[in-house]
């Protein structure tokens, strides 16, 4: 137990990469893939492998804030440390905003697969149910989430390779001809954003610092683990879609991984993994509430007025942080407009994701030392600012 806040240190390395996986792709991970190949057409590779690259620099500079607080909310205390106070409680904002209206989106989207005909306020009232059955178990403590959250993200990997498995085996056909869908002018630029939105989602690791039972030499690890471990189930599906769309048709959105899995066991297949991916995408929205919690409850510790919410229950569950952050997310699904909330997301994200890395670049200047890592992650997130607003 961690003695300075009353949380528990149980996450191992495993857990902590299995957290990663599941937050990073069990949100796009089913059904962007193939419309970021459709985007990129021939050039899509370059795409992924830019953006992976950029994540890859982000989790050394997520490890650099590691290195000097410690703390869950190292990303915001590095960028007050370099940048001051006024920034980093606009960091702190943009913190929190994506991580909670993140879940709002990922409920909204869930409710609306499963009832695509349904009423306003019944989608709603639907996404609702299932925020209030992660406020539940949130309440029972870390252990029991770890426990849900690690089985989702082994489902995750799991359903991933196996679609990858699938494409190696249609390739006994020989190597396919280019799928039909695939754009004769292809856009790389909307590849990148399509795939940055797969591959986006490991910075919610930090928040579990405290949890971790061996951050030294586990936490840093886990960022580039649960990365490189994404990018290539992401490669793997890739292929598989490379393989299989050349002779089946698809529509933007599809849900590829089912699609995928269907052609080799049949449509109960394809439907079983569409119910269980929706499944998934909840467990992943879990993720990032349980981190936006944890954010919560570390910077009422800082922030003189707001130790309400450090308060624990027996489960040393931070349980007044757990009821604000169930009530913002519940805002974020009365919107129900998708497109609107994923514009917050995507811009909150990005934000925070520069300024910590800005805020890196700077520390190594100041220590002497050349920021190549630094400088290319913050040249890479601000050129993605500009397009994704340029283009969105």
């Amino acid at each position: 137990m961690n003695e300075g806040t009353g949380l528990k240190r149980v996450l191992t390395f495993q857990d902590l990469v299995l957290f990663g996986v599941a937050s990073i792709m069990g949100s796009g991970g089913f059904n962007l893939i193939g419309d970021g190949i459709i985007s990129g057409g021939s050039q899509f590779p370059v795409a992924l492998a830019a953006v992976s690259a950029l994540f890859q620099g982000t989790s050394y500079v997520y490890q650099e804030a590691y290195n000097e607080f410690k703390t869950n909310t190292a990303e915001s205390d590095l960028i007050k440390q370099e940048f001051g106070q006024l920034t980093a409680s606009a960091a702190s904002t943009t913190i929190l905003l994506f991580g909670l209206i993140s879940v709002s989106v990922i409920l909204v989207i869930c409710s609306k697969l499963l009832f695509p005909t349904g009423t306003w306020s019944g989608q709603i009232s639907f996404a609702l149910v299932l925020l209030s059955m992660m406020t539940t178990t949130s309440l029972q403590g870390i252990e029991f989430n770890r426990d849900i959250i690690t089985l989702s993200g082994l489902a995750v990997t799991g359903l991933l390779a196996f679609a990858t498995l699938v494409g190696i085996i249609e390739l006994r056909e020989g190597v396919p001809a280019m799928p039909a869908a695939i754009k004769v002018a292809p856009n790389l630029i909307h590849s990148i954003l399509y795939f940055y939105f797969v591959l986006a989602g490991f910075d919610a690791l930090i928040k579990f610092t405290e949890e971790a039972a061996d951050p030294d030499h586990d936490l840093a690890r886990s960022f580039y683990g649960a990365n490189a471990l994404s990018t290539l189930l992401t490669t793997g599906v890739c292929l598989a879609f490379l393989v299989v769309f050349s002779t089946h048709s698809f529509k933007e959105n599809d849900n590829i991984v089912a699609k995928i899995i269907g052609t080799m066991l049949g449509p109960q297949a394809e439907q079983f993994t569409g119910l269980l991916s929706i499944a998934l995408m909840v467990i992943t929205g879990f993720v990032s509430f349980l981190a936006s919690t944890r954010y919560i409850f570390s910077l009422s510790q800082e922030i003189k007025g707001l130790d309400i919410f450090t308060k624990l229950n027996e489960k040393k569950a931070p349980w007044k942080a757990i009821l604000i952050a169930t009530a913002i997310i519940a805002l974020g699904i009365l919107n129900n407009h998708v497109y609107t909330l994923v514009k917050v997301c995507d811009a909150t994200l990005t934000v925070t994701l520069l300024l910590v890395s800005a805020a890196a670049a700077k520390l190594a200047i100041s220590r002497g030392k050349t920021p190549w890592i630094e400088g290319l992650t913050t040249l890479g997130l601000g050129g993605l600012l500009s397009i994704s607003t340029l283009y969105r």
